[in-house]
């Protein structure tokens, strides 16, 4: 027969650190890392031996980004922060590279109504905001093509009602021309 029983604290977090979301946990005003899936960890190319360190030790590149006056507003607050599509500089083989994430930073609360950590969630959506970078830029070029094709096109109607009006000018000049040759002819005549 199955007894239940308890998980222990170090238990919970040995299957917590195995999800394949990559979520933290942290504590304090210095939002100290409790606890970081993999996925968090490979997010930040770090190792575990970043937890137990505030996240701007543990990842010193975050410094300057508004992550951590994020996350401690949320745990000042006790109102969830998320956002969508944020750009976040983090090291990636030793360079430093931009990456995209939707996140989240969820004050957690004990029964007394007190906040204990921050949980935070965050999926590298990457791909997806250079996606839509690729198509807002292909859709701007395009405008600017279709903007161009029909200056073009004006330019095209201006340079054919120029080419008349200059065919018109110098038909009008050879009828003076004519004109003026038979003026001198008859001024000639004239004794």
């Amino acid at each position: 027969m199955n007894k239940t029983k308890l998980l222990s604290c170090e238990e919970l977090l040995d299957i917590f650190s195995t999800s394949h979301i990559a979520t933290a946990i942290y504590t304090t005003d210095d939002l100290v890392i409790e606890a970081a899936t993999q996925a968090m960890l490979s997010f930040w190319g770090r190792s575990r031996d970043i937890v137990g360190l505030p996240l701007e030790v543990a990842v010193p590149e975050l410094k300057g980004q508004p992550f951590a006056q994020q996350m401690k507003s949320a745990l000042a607050t006790g109102i969830t922060f998320s956002a969508k599509g944020v750009a976040a500089q983090l090291m990636h083989n030793g360079k430093l590279n931009t990456f995209y994430y939707d996140y989240e930073y969820r004050p957690v609360k004990n029964a007394d109504g007190d906040i204990i950590c921050l949980l935070h969630h965050a999926t590298d959506v990457t791909e997806r905001v250079l996606g839509e970078m690729a198509l807002a830029n292909e859709e701007q070029q395009r405008q600017i093509l279709e903007r161009e094709l029909a200056l073009n096109e004006e330019l095209s109607a201006a340079n054919e009602e120029l080419a008349a009006i200059n065919e018109e000018l110098h038909q009008t000049q050879t009828e003076l021309n004519t004109l003026n040759d038979e003026l001198e002819e008859r001024i000639q005549v004239v004794p």
